[in-house]
């Protein structure tokens, strides 16, 4: 667990060191964009060998599976693996159900989180409005709600749920490092849109 948290530290560290020592040179906040999908399957590498190694609950892999899809769904990495012909074909026709995909295993993965937690006190079931009510609402209009303030309010709630929950459902809480981190990646990446 701690060589888990250990590598998301570092990579959170490397991604917003990069943008202050930036923000120094340039004048501007600019955090390494192309970087990310790199740092996710970084996370993804080192939690699947956690998941392995510990046998951790089967949402852990719902998580793994969506930060996979997202890196690989990102432009950066697209343009590094793919030619521009490549990219504009998967562009047209593929990202979308790429993308579907992906929030269908974002939405797993914190419906059986919430799921976990909710079991024995049925009252906590308000819990899901904020889950649903976001997921509906980036699905009218995206442009309004972005999914990095969905991964960014998502964090913080988890961060909650743990500190409230984690004596009794640990299992459920073992690989939220890599949450917390890819939070904290996003949340660099929006401040880098305001200055």
């Amino acid at each position: 667990m701690e060589q888990l948290r250990k590598v998301v530290a570092v990579g959170c560290l490397t991604y917003f060191i990069y943008g202050i020592t930036s923000a120094f040179q340039l004048g501007t906040f600019l955090p390494p964009i192309p970087l990310k999908p790199f740092l996710y399957l970084l996370f993804v590498v080192v939690g699947l060998v956690y998941a392995l190694r510990f046998k951790t609950h089967f949402i852990s892999y719902a998580l793994l599976s969506w930060l996979v899809l997202y890196a690989l769904n990102s432009h950066a990495f697209l343009e590094i693996s793919l030619n521009t012909k490549s990219m504009l074909y998967y562009e047209e026709y593929i990202s979308v159900f790429v993308s579907l995909v992906m929030m269908l295993m974002y939405t797993l993965h914190s419906v059986f989180l919430l799921f976990g937690v909710v079991k024995e006190n049925k009252r906590l079931a308000i819990l899901f409005l904020p889950l649903i009510g976001g997921i509906a609402f980036h699905f009218i209009d995206s442009t309004l709600l972005p999914f990095n303030i969905i991964i960014i309010c998502w964090t913080l709630f988890v961060f909650i749920l743990e500190r409230t929950f984690a004596e009794k459902r640990s299992n459920l809480f073992k690989l939220n490092s890599i949450l917390y981190g890819v939070g904290v990646i996003e949340a660099v990446e929006m401040v880098s849109f305001f200055f």
